[in-house]
């Protein structure tokens, strides 16, 4: 950094640029300012603190837009149907998750990791980054363990995170925050806090320097220095506090901010991808997305024939060899194929038995990867828009071996895959299968649950490609030599293959605009709060729950079920329920989604599921209802329906709810 140079120069100095640099890295003053040399105050005059900043010139949290290094604009037409809510998934140890391959919903406490800045807007995307700078894993440590202590408020975590990012010596905050510190972080922890932290300086020591340096510092450093006072202040309201760190109102477009589409997905190296929709800067919904093992066979052409996952979802590709293929000029390696089926075979079943769908003599799909340099026809007949599909295979090749590329460095993996070609091929061609396929299935899809959620298979796909791409060489990749598939190279599953970590603490939503707040997620869920945001009183789907459950043979009783409890009777009760409420898609969707639960010693022996999901959302003036029935113990699939009615009145969704009962084979 700028400063460091400085810092050798004179000790001065070099505190004055510290106390820049971590206002500029916590308050948003814009970087590469120049601050001019700063006179020896006469008569003594130190302030207090400056010591503990010297030779430190990383900032306690620095992630920024600049780490968003892995967002895949690919996926922004992948809307996951019917994600489960974490909550109905045990904790692990750490206070995360170890997830089955699946998709999942939740409404996360998050913490601002940028004070003075403006809370979230309506509409803008948030990417991944990782937590970053010279405090990030006790800030770190200090979400993760909030998990296990529900009694520290919320308040009072995003008091002791804004304190740790303003190096405020923790002796001088309020006790009810030095009291959730010492709950929160180790002792080695707390103490390495009064490394590198101010006192509140008093502004006639302060005064001198500010008169010396440029404005925009001069401005950070009374900012940072004021709050830093608000924060010590045991009589202040938190909601006073949070009026100066949370700005509101509107804020100047940065003309140089790219803009980013709202709940763009990004890929988290530990596994899964990601994607963020903030209430407030206290509330995140965040979908995660973990992809199964997938199996590619491909026939003696190159095409994909089937792609199947660990649970038997299986989809089958014939092409209509009775037309021939069209070539490209220029790019030999790619062709254009007709296709003469698809057919699904599905782990999900109706009344007992497997549902299947097949689609006769529809679409087509592009076959390879392209050199970019061919000069595609429009084509004709079934083979239409030619030029369009292979324009997009250019630019997704760019775009997927550019992501690839920068997932793998952030991993500290600076050479490529040895199967780079053929992943990169696999991802092509899912890529425009699952165009294809998407076109050939939607009408079905939009009332057929099953269906829905089939066709997202070549998705699930293509992310366990990526997956395998960034984090392992060993992926499962087709038209290799049958040498190395038999020598298990190829498809073996490594350790840990199918169990995804989550901790939602790695994971910053991160705004284009410099201006705009970073927010750090958390395991606990806003419900903890009393605040879902959605509808206070649950008791119609627990009404449902008890007597659907019934009818189906399980011992649910009436009593002890609450919202968020936890009920150990050998009967059945609700063991989690969860609302959620989340503005999707430019806010045009509202949802809720509810889970139950029952203890497997209540389940009659004959029943494949244990648990019920409902999802109920509003769009233009409908209600569209989705149940989902789970094994737990597998994490399968068991049933899926889904209606649609219009209205949006509790009728309505009564009705919609017992159709998408009907519709799921029950």
């Amino acid at each position: 950094m700028w400063c460091s140079n400085l810092f050798r120069r004179i000790v001065m100095i070099s505190a004055l640029l510290a106390m820049q640099t971590a206002a500029m890295a916590a308050f948003g003053l814009p970087g590469g300012i120049k601050v001019p040399d700063v006179p020896k105050i006469g008569g003594g005059i130190s302030i207090p603190g400056l010591d503990g900043l010297l030779g430190n010139d990383e900032a306690p949290i620095s992630t920024g837009f600049a780490d968003a290094v892995t967002e895949i604009p690919f996926l922004d037409t992948y809307e996951p149907e019917q994600p489960l809510p974490l909550e109905a998934v045990d904790k692990d140890s750490s206070g995360g998750w170890s997830l089955r391959p699946g998709t999942y919903s939740f409404d996360a406490q998050s913490y601002c990791l940028h004070a003075g800045t403006h809370g979230p807007s309506k509409g803008e995307g948030y990417l991944y980054a990782p937590l970053r700078g010279s405090k990030a894993d006790i800030i770190r440590a200090v979400v993760e363990q909030s998990a296990n202590h529900p009694e520290i408020r919320e308040t009072h975590v995003q008091q002791l995170i804004w304190g740790i990012e303003a190096r405020t010596k923790l002796s001088e905050m309020p006790q009810e925050i030095r009291t959730a510190a010492s709950s929160l972080l180790t002792e080695k922890q707390i103490a390495s806090l009064d490394k590198g932290t101010f006192g509140v300086i008093p502004n006639n020591q302060l005064a001198p320097y500010l008169s010396k340096v440029t404005e925009p510092v001069r401005k950070a450093l009374e900012f940072e220095n004021a709050f830093r006072a608000k924060l010590c202040n045991p009589k202040l309201p938190f909601g006073e506090l949070e009026k100066v760190a949370v700005l509101t109102g509107d804020l100047p477009r940065d003309k140089n901010a790219r803009v980013v589409p709202s709940m763009r997905w990004s890929y988290n190296p530990d596994g899964y991808f990601i994607r963020f929709k903030p209430h407030w800067y206290a509330a995140t919904y965040f979908e995660v997305s973990c992809p199964d093992r997938h199996s590619i066979v491909r026939d003696d052409r190159g095409r994909i024939t089937e792609i199947s996952d660990s649970q038997e979802n299986i989809i089958r590709i014939a092409y209509d060899d009775g037309i021939a293929p069209t070539m490209i000029t220029g790019d030999d390696a790619v062709k254009a194929y007709a296709i003469s089926s698809i057919k699904f075979t599905s782990s999900v079943t109706r009344n007992d038995i497997p549902v299947e769908r097949e689609w006769k003599n529809t679409g087509w799909v592009l076959v390879g990867l392209p050199n970019g340099k061919g000069t595609p026809e429009q084509g004709g007949g079934r083979i239409s828009g030619l030029k369009g599909r292979y324009d997009e295979a250019v630019s997704l090749g760019k775009e997927f071996a550019d992501t690839t590329g920068k997932a793998r460095r952030s991993l500290d993996l600076k050479k490529p895959s040895p199967f780079a070609a053929a992943n990169m091929t696999d991802m092509i061609d899912l890529s425009h299968l699952n165009a294809a396929i998407s076109e050939a299935v939607a009408a079905d899809a939009k009332d057929d649950a099953v269906v829905a959620w089939q066709a997202q298979e070549i998705i699930g796909a293509w992310q366990y490609v990526f997956k395998r791409s960034v984090n392992g060489d060993q992926v499962l990749v087709s038209g290799l030599p049958q040498a190395l598939i038999g020598l298990g190279v190829i498809g073996k599953t490594l350790k840990g293959d199918d169990v995804t970590p989550l901790n939602p603490s790695k994971n910053v939503a991160t705004p284009s605009e410099t201006g705009r707040q970073r927010l750090e997620q958390s395991s606990r869920s806003t419900s903890d709060n009393s605040a879902t945001g959605s509808e206070n009183n649950d008791n119609w789907f627990m009404a449902w729950v008890r007597s659907k459950m019934q009818d189906w043979g399980f011992d649910v009783s009436s009593e002890g079920t609450s919202n968020g409890a936890q009920n150990g009777d050998s009967r059945g009760h609700a063991r989690r329920t969860t609302t959620s409420s989340s503005s999707k898609r430019g806010g045009h969707s509202k949802f809720m989604s509810l889970s139950f639960t029952a203890n497997t010693s209540s389940a009659p022996s004959q029943s494949p599921w244990d648990m019920v999901t409902v999802t109920v959302s509003h769009v233009d003036g409908q209600t569209v209802v989705g149940v989902r029935f789970t094994d737990t113990k597998s994490g399968r699939i068991v049933h899926l329906g889904k209606a649609r009615a219009i209205g949006e009145s509790a009728n309505v969704r009564n009705s919609a709810l017992d159709l998408a009962v009907k519709n799921a084979g029950l």
